[in-house]
C-alpha cells in the first residue's frame, strides 16, 4: 500500500502544509560544563559561541549535563557541528527538520487514531520522515 492510498482510507485528504514549517537545522550538543570560567553560565557560553559561529538561536536541554540544542540554517549544519566540536562542544547529533510553527494538542481519541495512522505510514517501504504539528505529550498507558 502506498501513502496516498493510507491517507485516503484513513479520510485524509493533501494539501499544501509549507506554511505551517519551518526548514531549520538542528545541532544537539554537549558541553563540559567544568570548563566553564567563574560565574559564566552554560547559557551565557552558548550564546556566544552561537554568534561567533552564526548559529541563529540556542535551546538549553539540561542546564546541570550541558545539553544544548543549536538552531541555524540547514545549509550551515555540517560546518557550524564542525566548528562547535572545535571549540569544545561534543555533537551528539545533526539534522535538518521541519519545526513546526504551531502545535496542536488532540483529544485523546483523535490522538490514539492519529498515532494508528502514523503508524501505518510508518510501514510504508520508501517512507523516511513523518513531520506533523501535533504537540507530541505521552498517552496514559492505562487507557
Amino acid at each position: 500500500m502506498d501513502a496516498a492510498s493510507t491517507v485516503k482510507k484513513s479520510g485524509g485528504e493533501f494539501v499544501d502544509v509549507g506554511h505551517m514549517f519551518q526548514d531549520c537545522g538542528l545541532i544537539q550538543s554537549q558541553y563540559d560544563i567544568s570548563k566553564l570560567l567563574d560565574g559564566q553560565s552554560l547559557e551565557d557560553r552558548a550564546v556566544e559561541d552561537a554568534i561567533e559561529i552564526g548559529a541563529e538561536d540556542i535551546q538549553i536541554v539540561d542546564i546541570t549535563t550541558g545539553y544544548i540544542n543549536f538552531f541555524c540554517n540547514p545549509v550551515n549544519v555540517h560546518s557550524l557541528s564542525t566548528k562547535l566540536s572545535k571549540i569544545g562542544y561534543s555533537i551528539e547529533n545533526s539534522e535538518s527538520l521541519y519545526a513546526a510553527n504551531n502545535l496542536v494538542t488532540l483529544p485523546l481519541d483523535e490522538r490514539r487514531a492519529y498515532d494508528v495512522f502514523k503508524e501505518k505510514l510508518r510501514n510504508i517501504p520508501g517512507l523516511e520522515e513523518i513531520y506533523d504539528n501535533v504537540k507530541n505529550d505521552a498517552l496514559p498507558s492505562d487507557m
